[in-house]
C-alpha cells in the first residue's frame, strides 16, 4: 500500500556527501543512501563487536541483538555486491 505523502518517482532530499536522503516511489518515509565503503565499514566492525561479545560475553542476552545487527547490515551488504556484479563492477569498495 502506498502511503499517500509517498513520491511517483525517487526524490534527493539532501545531498550532503555520505549522508543523501532520498524519498523513493512507494515508500511513506524516506531513506538514507550509505556508500558502498561505509557499507563495507559497518559490517566489518558489527562483526568485530558481535565476535568480542561472544568471546567475552559467551552468556549475555545482548548476543542475539548483535547477531541480529550483524545479520541486517550482512544482507544489505551482499545485496549491494550482488547488484554491482551483475551492472559489470568487478571490485567492491572493501
Amino acid at each position: 500500500m502506498t502511503h499517500p505523502s509517498s513520491p511517483e518517482s525517487d526524490i534527493t532530499l539532501d545531498r550532503t556527501p555520505n549522508h543523501v536522503v532520498m524519498h523513493t516511489a512507494g515508500r511513506a518515509f524516506p531513506g538514507i543512501l550509505v556508500q558502498g565503503d561505509a557499507l563495507g565499514t559497518m559490517a566489518a566492525e558489527a562483526k568485530r563487536v558481535r565476535d568480542l561479545l561472544h568471546r567475552l560475553a559467551p552468556h549475555a542476552p545482548e548476543r542475539d541483538a548483535a547477531d541480529a545487527l550483524l545479520d541486517m547490515v550482512e544482507t544489505r551488504r551482499s545485496h549491494y555486491e550482488r547488484v554491482l556484479r551483475a551492472n559489470g563492477f568487478e571490485q567492491m569498495p572493501w
